[in-house]
């Protein structure tokens, strides 16, 4: 994908791409590429001046209000193949909180970690009976 470049709606002085990268305009019209983290979640933030203060953004969401209309005002940015390190304009979509919840495999991981969970709290509630267990059989060999 070849990589495009627009201007983000919100100020003008950023510049944002189709591959989730973001430049800022200096004073002197210079630009310069600006550094991205990850946030506690995985997502790619950017921080940005929005109305004059400093904003923390994620990458996608930054890439979906410049380069995907939202007629419906839709809440959410989704990536379609759920890595949220793939910032890349084809990978992302407008959708309900909703819908993005319930969305591709969360479901299964969400089950997956139940069940590990499950098979955990059954070991240990096992190994505590059997040491309750073998207490009371030396308590009674004792008397």
């Amino acid at each position: 994908m070849r990589e495009i470049w627009k201007e983000y709606p919100k100020n003008k002085r950023y510049l944002v791409s189709t591959l989730g990268r973001v430049q800022g305009r200096y004073k002197n019209g210079r630009l310069h590429l600006l550094k991205c983290t990850q946030d506690r979640n995985g997502y790619m933030i950017h921080k940005i001046n929005i109305d004059g203060r400093m904003k923390s953004i994620q990458a996608g969401r930054l890439v979906a209000e410049t380069f995907i209309p939202n007629p419906r005002g839709l809440s959410d940015v989704n990536h379609k193949d759920e890595n949220k390190a793939n910032n890349c304009v084809d990978n992302l979509e407008w959708m309900t909180h909703k819908e993005n919840c319930n969305y591709g495999t969360i479901k299964k991981r969400i089950s997956e970690t139940s069940k590990k969970a499950w098979a955990e709290f059954k070991a240990y509630r096992m190994a505590r009976e059997t040491a309750l267990f073998l207490c009371h059989e030396s308590e009674a060999k004792a008397i």
